[in-house]
């Protein structure tokens, strides 16, 4: 058995702009990852599901959308990280270099407590 995360599975929407960024989209990847798996396991901890990673040229931002648990999750990048919990605000204005703790906040609007991690 093998103890590597694997991939979460995601459709890639637009990636074409003026200020399209690679390096913002691999964020959000990373980010993904964290929640799903958590910033150490191999396990899934928290299951997503119609996950999309996209450019929004029309706002500029870099955006990753998903359900978790019932809840609608949008995140939304351009020099830090913001999110929308089921259209609510969530962790406004979290750092980039946060994103371990961003992910944290993120599964725990999702009702997964960060203990059980």
């Amino acid at each position: 058995m093998s103890s590597q995360r694997t991939a979460v599975v995601f459709e890639l929407g637009n990636v074409i702009g003026k200020d399209f960024t690679q390096w913002r989209i691999d964020l959000l990847c990373e980010l993904l990852q964290f929640v799903v798996y958590g910033p150490y396991g191999s396990n899934v901890v928290l299951s997503v599901s119609g996950t999309k990673i996209w450019y929004d040229e029309t706002y500029d931002f870099h955006r990753l959308e998903f359900m978790a648990n019932g809840h609608k999750v949008h995140v939304q990048l351009y020099k830090v990280f913001s999110s929308f919990i089921d259209e609510k605000d969530g962790w406004r204005g979290c750092p980039t270099y946060d994103i371990v703790l961003f992910a944290n906040s993120i599964r725990n609007a999702c009702g997964l407590a960060v203990t059980e991690i």
